[in-house]
């Protein structure tokens, strides 16, 4: 049986100040947020909520199958990549979705593929601010699974 999780808010992230490969400071949300391990496809969206002299410059998700995550900007690693190099370059209520995609290269079966990472890890950086900077964003998440449990 085929179930779906609407979109749900999984981090709210706000600052003003030029962040790098930050995965703590500004995310308000449980980081890593705990999925499941029943779900086969995610949708991510990205929505600017306020930006003011600051940017998104990177946004990626990491997943994890055990608990163990890769190091800090490891793009390559990443379930999925929203943002990268600044694009697209959002402006307030603008959004972009994104498919998550896991890395088969470290894994032992093509099948990985269709598993939803039962943990998941955001990671983001932004431009340099400029006067009054202010930088507001939500990510939220869409499950799709055929109930490996239930």
């Amino acid at each position: 049986m085929l179930r779906y999780n609407e979109l749900r808010l999984l981090w709210t992230v706000s600052t003003t100040v030029q962040r790098t490969n930050e995965r703590v400071a500004g995310i308000t949300g449980i980081n890593p947020f705990i999925a499941g391990d029943y779900w086969n496809w995610a949708i991510f969206e990205v929505r600017m909520v306020a930006t003011t002299n600051l940017q998104i410059s990177e946004l990626r998700i990491y997943g994890s199958l055990t608990g163990f995550f890769p190091p800090v900007a490891s793009p390559t690693h990443a379930y999925c990549v929203p943002v990268t190099g600044s694009a697209p370059a959002l402006t307030a209520n603008q959004g972009v979705s994104f498919v998550g995609a896991l890395n088969t290269r470290n894994v032992a079966t093509i099948q990985t593929n269709l598993v939803v990472p039962p943990r998941l890890l955001l990671e983001y950086s932004t431009t340099v601010p400029g006067a009054t900077p202010n930088l507001n964003f939500e990510v939220r998440a869409g499950l799709w699974g055929g109930g490996l449990n239930p």
